[in-house]
């Protein structure tokens, strides 16, 4: 694994705040996704967020940092002393169908159907980029500035106009 460096340009994360955020991403999302979603309601299965009418398990993650960077921010860890799986691993770990990354600001949203081939792919990749250290509260966790060039084989985009909301 590639060596981690700590992130020095944004503001220390806010987890409340983020989860508030991420919320109302995804709300927005469930109205325009071209899947009918709707929330785990199972309060003892808490490995996805949405299910699609046909039965995908759906996780979703959202990014306010502008589409202009060209990357993704695929989570490794979601906490790195306990090596707990974030992002795709997580979902892959978790056996869901459908890895969702959405960029609420711009209303477009990157759908990867193949969560395995998107883990291998990453796996491949990972030591050309650092690490990054994003130092929440209680715990830190690690991802990767991923170029979605390296990624486009496998997901599909969808976007909408965001006058429509």
């Amino acid at each position: 694994m590639t060596k981690a460096r700590k992130r020095t340009n944004r503001p220390r994360p806010n987890f409340k705040k983020d989860l508030e955020r991420g919320k109302r991403g995804e709300a927005l999302l469930v109205e325009h996704c071209h899947l009918s979603l709707q929330p785990n309601k199972d309060p003892d299965e808490r490995r996805w967020d949405y299910e699609s009418a046909s039965g995908l398990k759906v996780e979703i993650k959202s990014d306010y940092w502008p589409t202009s960077t060209g990357n993704f921010f695929m989570e490794f860890y979601s906490d790195i002393a306990r090596k707990k799986p974030g992002g795709p691993w997580r979902a892959y770990q978790d056996e869901v169908d459908v890895f969702i990354y959405f960029y609420p600001k711009e209303r477009v949203y990157y759908y990867f159907r193949n969560i395995e081939a998107l883990c291998e792919r990453l796996n491949q990749l990972l030591d050309k980029f650092d690490g990054i250290v994003v130092h929440n509260t209680r715990w830190q966790t690690l991802g990767y500035k991923v170029p979605r060039e390296e990624l486009a084989d496998l997901f599909e985009v969808y976007e909408w106009d965001s006058k429509s909301t």
